[in-house]
């Protein structure tokens, strides 16, 4: 019969392991602590880390399960595989952006209406290679005036400022972090070799101030990732 009094260790926080992880180390003492080498010691405060991550997303997502109303019966083998991976990548980002995205691909993932499962995997893999810049320059073009922009569509974003390169003031203006000019540009280029943005069919001189525009793609990409109760994105390729 196990021992019920067996006590585990207490738990340390996790600034707390690496504050003393860096204590010997600047001590230049060699490998002990507590008895364990430095190796261990990491080791031991990031699987936690890595736990409470994992049991996190797992909440999260079965609390918006439940909200649901899902029934277990009703979940596609694709789910589980898309749940699987988002956990996967949930571990290993502290970033709340990135985290949110998954947890809603992995709802979306339990509706009837769910895309398809290479569609699923290929929007995950997103999240997990886009950064949270990415996710609100393409939130911005799609949906301005969630950033305190009056215009209807990323079209009108040509119009706010009509200047030469007005539009990536906006920008800057407008999405946090986006007071780097080349940082701006690398996400759009990624997002242009992705297929979620296409450059502009306009004449070449006029290209300069324009923004790339959405795709199809890109709409499906971000209803996949955003909560169902938000505003729906129904506007790309130029269309309407």
């Amino acid at each position: 019969m196990a021992n019920s009094d067996k006590r585990t260790p207490p738990d340390t926080s996790l600034l707390e392991g690496f504050v003393a992880a860096a204590k010997l180390a600047s001590a230049a003492i060699p490998v002990p602590f507590v008895g364990v080498s430095i190796a261990e010691a990491v080791g031991y405060f990031g699987q936690r880390e890595i736990d409470k991550r994992q049991s996190t997303f797992f909440a999260e997502v079965l609390r918006g399960l439940q909200d649901m109303q899902v029934q277990v019966a009703d979940l596609k083998e694709s789910f589980w595989s898309t749940l699987l991976y988002a956990v996967d990548v949930a571990r290993r980002t502290h970033q709340q952006e990135k985290r949110e995205a998954l947890k809603n691909a992995v709802l979306n993932a339990a509706k009837p209406t769910a895309p398809e499962d290479d569609v699923q995997h290929i929007f995950v893999t997103m999240v997990d290679d886009l950064t949270p810049l990415h996710l609100r320059l393409l939130d911005f073009i799609l949906n301005p005036r969630k950033y305190g922009v009056d215009v209807k569509d990323w079209r009108g974003l040509q119009t706010v400022n009509p200047k030469l390169y007005g539009v990536w003031e906006v920008i800057e203006q407008n999405v946090a972090g986006s007071s780097r000019r080349d940082l701006i540009d690398l996400c759009f280029s990624d997002m242009v070799s992705r297929g979620l943005l296409r450059h502009s069919t306009a004449p070449p001189a006029l290209r300069g101030p324009l923004l790339p525009g959405p795709t199809n793609l890109a709409l499906e990409f971000m209803s996949f990732i955003t909560a169902s109760n938000q505003q729906a994105f129904t506007s790309a390729e130029g269309e309407g």
